[in-house]
């Protein structure tokens, strides 16, 4: 009867290891969003330290094509190109978000987003620009990187 008792609890222990590793669709998904909003956050506050947070380490891979298909193609080249943008003081521009679509797997995630660029005054009057932006998101040492942004006009103002 000990013996059975000590492999029912040796049994039981390694049931509750497997279990506390198990992949949670919703957990991911959740923890995906909550790092996208992250940096969908600190690019509406223009917070270059958050923004780089949320990247691969500078001389990694990280696709940037902007609307007009300018590509970039490491972190550092899209840190410094939203460093030089934070910058600007005269547009005085907003981008606000909507998130449409997420789909997350164990590794990798992709979403849908609504943004909407506006300038007060460009060129003597109001400016916006509204886009869809597609991320992707890896999964790196159990901590989500935006990995690809991918922004394509929906429409814009002259």
């Amino acid at each position: 009867m000990k013996y059975f008792l000590k492999l029912l609890t040796i049994i039981l222990l390694f049931s509750s290891c497997i279990n506390a590793t198990e992949y949670s669709e919703e957990k991911n998904t959740e923890e995906f969003r909550e790092a996208l909003q992250k940096h969908l956050n600190a690019i509406t506050n223009k917070d270059i330290e958050v923004v780089k947070s949320t990247l691969p380490n500078p001389d990694e891979k990280m696709y940037l094509i902007l609307p007009d298909g300018t590509r970039m193609n490491t972190a550092k080249e899209f840190i410094d190109m939203h460093a030089e943008w934070f910058k600007d003081t005269i547009s005085n521009w907003k981008l606000t978000f909507n998130i449409k679509n997420v789909h997350t797997n164990k590794e990798m995630g992709f979403a849908i987003v609504d943004a909407l660029l506006k300038e007060p005054n460009r060129n003597g009057k109001p400016y916006f620009h509204k886009m869809h932006v597609s991320y992707v998101l890896e999964k790196k040492d159990n901590k989500w990187l935006l990995v690809k942004d991918h922004a394509s006009t929906l429409e814009k103002s002259k």
